[in-house]
């Protein structure tokens, strides 16, 4: 990358950020994008096509800083027929206009790839784009931009009122800005608040009074009070109140929304699905199409690597399927031809041809996933805030009515102006803040910690939890990784070169999880034969090795059943037995700190893998912990839906498609995930792997954020009976009261922030809290040079 930039005079991206530059994994291999020829799959993708100009818009997750943006802009250098690119960061996306003549669809992401930023491309992706613009909606910024810009404005015209200067000078003066005020507030009236007048009006003919009632009765009564106030009293009213309070009411808003644009927690099985596969005509010949083409009984070659689109029978070659992401069986599965294999599971090895049984919309995956419990509205999310809101409301009315009616008899005007200023002074706008901006900034803090919620009111069910329920492979263990012990005689370093090299050959992936653990160095492999599902042979500097299973290395001795459970990988060197590799999962780092922290909870491991872990998994597990094995995807959505149906509010943390319905059904599913933008299952929270042993602090600062508003409401609480004592005592000037609205809710917003602030400094201690997704380390000229060579 840093030849292609020099060659270029680019080198400006290594001035623009001190974490510039990300390096591609080692022996990464670059991806086949040549489906994107087919013109039926680029018509879906591509945004514009007209006069040989073509625009794309891909999700590119590898863009992480301003030193990326400035590359891909300036990618019209470094490519002839790319036009222009124009990068959204926040989204993490970038639009592409480029010349068809001069370079296909294909090679442009061909481009991207070589250069560190491939687009990430699936089934769901062929819509994805296209329905991005058009479901985009807006209209909150904009109602927040009104309300904004008439809050300011009017304030700016209240200045006189404030400081009694209205009698300096021409008093048409005050008029006039009172007239102006009025004209700046209907828009605050009619447009910014009409999501209140929906939801107020959706409660009520539900039955329900939830908080956005006494926020709309709240506006009404301070609008046409201050109506009141001009055209009768010849006071200025409280329309900056209005603007005001509908201002911070919207900014709360946009902070709940806020990450749910920077990732997707709603992704199904299509986000895992290839866009195309290659088909095999009755000619022989061979075509590409969408995966949604295919038909029973068509003839699909797969390649290695690649995934099984739909349920199919193997019909040439030897499978080596691995299901982990579909079943959470760790090991890869061996079939023979005639027998069935099910969508969802990657090959492994050499290609193999495969008969379509079924298409894809009626695979065993889609019909897992179909089923009604995956869907969002099994989940009912009730605010903390609507629980007091009835009450509130009701007691509001109460309390403004008897008012009214205690002064009534004495004095008209009294009793009306103590009627409105209950009203005023009693808006639950501080009640309305309170949540939204604790449980945002709270998820600022969590964000920098690794974990990632859905929206705001995710944090209450965090908080709620009783019941742990963990997948084991890909969550609790390292996928890619493992554990290699080795017995027998010792290896020399010439000797563990000549292993690596053969093992390095094989996409196995105990011989993947072997080659990390030996040496490597300049090898000649003259020969190479694997055996699916028993080992290899070969030929390294003219020495012959076989390593595999003991039945493969050593076909004379038979297997003991501890033999068979454990992953053990055999070695023959020039014909002499040297010893066996045992290989176990790898669990992540502070696993043991995880379980401790939980040891008073009720905790369940489920597994879709078999038992050959349980005594390594029983060392970080407290004794009453629960582990379930063989764990099929519908066998662990029924375990979660029979402690829900019990009133215990579970938490599940999976990773994979096997965990999508349980993930989906529980209390709060969380996805774990070894790169946050890749896929990952429907759910609550997407949480870094890496990061899964402070899953405890996360719980403890979603308490804490509970309890932060309840103490919240506790100050509103305080603060509306003093302002109601001077209400309904009749002696609360109008001035007063667009004082006090806005002071209460500055100071509960304050309150707020500063308290969860605190909290996250005290549960995350200072090591952990600088963490952020944007944080890298720094990538330098030297250490690119130092890759290349």
């Amino acid at each position: 990358m840093y030849h292609i930039l020099k060659e270029n005079a680019l080198e400006d991206f290594y001035k623009l950020n001190p974490s510039s530059g990300v390096s591609k994994k080692k022996n990464a291999q670059s991806k086949d994008f040549s489906f994107l020829n087919n013109p039926e799959i680029a018509e879906k993708i591509l945004q514009f096509r007209d006069g040989g100009i073509a625009v794309v818009r891909w999700s590119l997750p590898q863009i992480h800083c301003s030193s990326c943006i400035w590359l891909l802009e300036n990618l019209p250098k470094l490519q002839k027929g790319i036009i222009s690119v124009i990068v959204n960061f926040p989204k993490g996306t970038a639009q592409i206009t480029f010349r068809e003549a001069d370079i296909t669809l294909a090679q442009v992401a061909a481009v991207l790839d070589h250069i560190g930023y491939p687009p990430a491309l699936s089934q769901s992706s062929l819509t994805e784009a296209k329905k991005e613009e058009k479901s985009y909606d807006r209209t909150l910024i904009y109602q927040l931009a009104v309300a904004g810009f008439a809050f300011g404005n009017i304030m700016l015209l209240s200045i006189p009122e404030y400081f009694g200067m209205n009698n300096i000078g021409d008093e048409n003066f005050a008029y006039y800005f009172r007239f102006v005020s009025i004209a700046l507030s209907l828009p605050v009236l009619l447009y910014s608040s009409q999501e209140y007048y929906k939801s107020a009006w959706a409660g009520l003919r539900s039955g329900v009074i939830n908080i956005d009632v006494p926020i709309v009765l709240g506006i009404f009564i301070i609008f046409f009070r201050s109506i009141y106030e001009v055209f009768v009293l010849h006071e200025p009213g409280f329309f900056d109140s209005l603007a005001g309070l509908l201002f911070f009411l919207l900014i709360g808003k946009y902070f709940q929304r806020r990450t749910y644009e920077r990732m997707s927690f709603d992704r199904d099985y299509s986000s895992y699905f290839p866009i195309a596969v290659t088909r095999i005509l009755t000619d022989g010949s061979k075509e590409l199409i969408p995966i949604s083409k295919i038909a029973k009984d068509d003839l699909l070659l797969i390649h290695s690597d690649e995934l099984i689109p739909v349920d199919a029978e193997l019909v040439e070659g030897r499978a080596y399927i691995d299901n982990s992401f579909v079943t959470g069986e760790a090991m890869p599965v061996t079939k023979n031809p005639g027998e069935k294999i099910y969508a969802g599971g990657r090959q492994k090895g050499e290609k193999i041809v495969v008969k379509a049984l079924r298409p894809l919309d009626q695979s065993y995956l889609t019909s897992i996933w179909n089923q009604p419990t995956h869907r969002k509205d099994v989940k009912i999310i009730k605010d903390l805030t609507d629980k007091i809101s009835k009450r509130f409301t009701i007691w509001l009315l109460i309390v403004a009515i008897l008012g009214f009616l205690a002064w009534l008899p004495f004095d008209a005007n009294t009793a009306i102006n103590v009627l409105t200023a209950v009203l005023i002074v009693a808006c639950p706008c501080a009640l309305a803040l309170a949540a939204p901006f604790a449980e945002s900034n709270m998820m600022l803090h969590l964000g920098r910690n690794g974990l990632y919620l859905k929206d705001a009111p995710t944090v209450e069910q965090l908080a709620d939890v009783q019941h742990y329920v963990f997948d084991k492979t890909g969550t609790l263990t390292v996928a890619s990784d493992g554990e290699a012990t080795y017995q027998g005689i010792p290896l020399t370093d010439e000797e563990q070169i000549l292993v690596h090299a053969l093992v390095s050959n094989s996409l196995h992936p105990l011989s993947r999880i072997l080659s990390k653990k030996l040496l490597s160095g300049s090898a000649e492999i003259t020969e190479f034969i694997e055996e699916k599902g028993a080992g290899l042979t070969g030929v390294v500097n003219g020495t012959k090795l076989k390593i595999g299973s003991r039945s493969f290395v050593l076909p004379t001795t038979e297997q003991s059943e501890e033999e068979v459970q454990n992953s053990e990988v055999h070695i023959e060197i020039d014909g002499r037995y040297r010893g066996f590799f045992t290989i176990q999962n790898k669990y992540r780092e502070n696993l043991k700190d995880l379980f401790d922290a939980l040891k008073d909870k009720p905790i369940t491991i489920l597994s879709g893998d078999n038992d050959r872990e349980l005594p390594n998994l029983r060392k970080f597990l407290p004794e009453k912990a629960e582990i379930r094995f063989f764990q099929k995807p519908t066998d662990k959505l029924q375990y979660i839906e029979d402690l829900e149906s019990k009133g215990v509010k579970t938490l599940m943390a999976g990773d994979g498609l096997n965990d999508a319905g349980a993930l989906m059904r529980s209390h709060m599913g969380i996805s774990v995930a070894e790169d946050v933008y890749t896929f990952s299952p429907a759910c609550d929270a997407i949480l870094e792997a890496s990061h899964l042993y402070k899953l405890p602090k996360y719980v403890d600062a979603a308490k804490s954020t509970v309890k932060i508003i309840q103490e919240s409401f506790l100050i509103s609480l305080l603060y509306n009976l003093g302002g109601l004592s001077f209400a309904l005592a009749g002696v609360l000037e109008p001035i007063v009261c667009a004082i006090l609205m806005p002071i209460s809710s500055i100071t509960v917003v304050v309150y707020v922030v500063l308290r969860t602030q605190a909290a996250a400094k005290r549960i995350f201690n200072s090591s952990d809290n600088q963490l952020d997704i944007f944080s890298y380390q720094p990538v330098t000229k030297e250490a690119h040079l130092e890759e290349v060579r």
